[in-house]
């Protein structure tokens, strides 16, 4: 990333760095991969809370919906909960990692969730300050859960997306 916050898809696509907390948070709900979405997350995070993004969305501007649903990794096999297996009791080594796993999963989506919040309701409603530094906190926090959680799996040696996950939505997102 360079120093105005521009990936390096972006440049590789041309695009202009994201100015916005909004214009970040559409970014990273349209990035598939779990630990982009994570990297960027924080990405913005700093910057919004540090004072280097200076609006939360601008005003001059319709703003852009966010996605129905946030971009998802191919990797990670999505079931409906019925059909998601038993995680266990933690007492075998596959079920624990089925635990990490599930766990990983829920902070992926906490993810998107937060940042959803932000595209989705910050804009029209006007609000304050205050509940974007809150919400940039909480997704930074959730996208740093996600990290340990993957890479305590990569440890073990598995991956986030070597099991299936529930396809269930949380508030905000549609199925």
């Amino acid at each position: 990333m360079d120093a105005a916050g521009a990936t390096a898809h972006d440049q590789a696509e041309g695009l202009p760095p994201p100015k916005t907390l909004v214009d970040w948070a559409l970014q990273i709900l349209d990035t598939a991969d779990p630990d982009e979405k994570a990297r960027l997350g924080d990405v913005a995070a700093t910057q919004w809370l540090r004072g280097a993004i200076l609006l939360p969305y601008d005003p001059a501007q319709s703003p852009r919906a966010p996605p129905d649903r946030p971009a998802r990794s191919d990797a990670v096999r999505l079931l409906p909960p019925s059909r998601m297996p038993k995680l266990g009791k933690g007492g075998s080594a596959q079920s624990r990692l089925a635990m990490l796993h599930s766990l990983a999963h829920t902070e992926s989506w906490a993810v998107d969730l937060s940042w959803h919040i932000v595209a989705r309701f910050c804009a029209q409603l006007r609000m304050p300050r205050e509940f974007f530094d809150d919400f940039a906190r909480v997704a930074q926090d959730e996208g740093r859960h996600f990290v340990v959680l993957s890479v305590r799996l990569r440890e073990l040696g598995s991956h986030y997306g070597a099991l299936p996950a529930h396809d269930a939505t949380g508030c905000g997102t549609r199925p």
